[in-house]
């Protein structure tokens, strides 16, 4: 599985068990990171102040990519001025 990280930030990577998560890697702010997992897995990309950036869950082709757009997360969005 490749992940794109085309985000300012960095991201955790994190092993998701269905109850838990795991902390396996931070991926690097416009960076991207490879690695070996199973059809079926499923993992979390959060944001250092702990907001959800993607969930991932691993298909049965051999080759997954997964790119991570670059986005403000919520608690970082304006709402628009209403007169």
């Amino acid at each position: 599985m490749i992940i794109q990280n085309e985000q300012m930030g960095n991201l955790e990577l994190l092993y998701y068990d269905g109850r838990t998560e795991r902390r396996y890697w931070v991926v690097d702010a416009r960076g991207s990171f490879r690695i070996g997992t199973r059809p079926g897995d499923q993992w979390r990309l959060r944001t250092k102040t702990n907001e959800l950036a993607a969930e991932l869950v691993v298909g049965a082709d051999p080759r997954q990519e997964f790119v991570i757009p670059k986005c403000l997360p919520p608690s970082q969005l304006v709402e628009p001025h209403r007169q």
